[in-house]
């Protein structure tokens, strides 16, 4: 239970909330392979890929 007083203690908040955690990790290990169309066009796919999201969430 949270409680805050404001202006002398004349006004008084209260309620309940919770902070909440989130960590995602994503990891892409493949193949590299060539996606070109044509003799000069050389483009590759694929490889090694790595993403991390960390985030704080208020929830009442």
């Amino acid at each position: 239970m949270l409680r805050q007083l404001f202006l002398n203690g004349d006004l008084q908040v209260n309620g309940d909330a919770s902070f909440k955690r989130e960590l995602w990790k994503y990891h892409n290990d493949s193949k590299k392979y060539k996606i070109g169309y044509g003799p000069g066009d050389v483009r590759e796919e694929g490889g090694n890929g790595y993403v991390s999201e960390n985030q704080w969430i208020f929830i009442q």
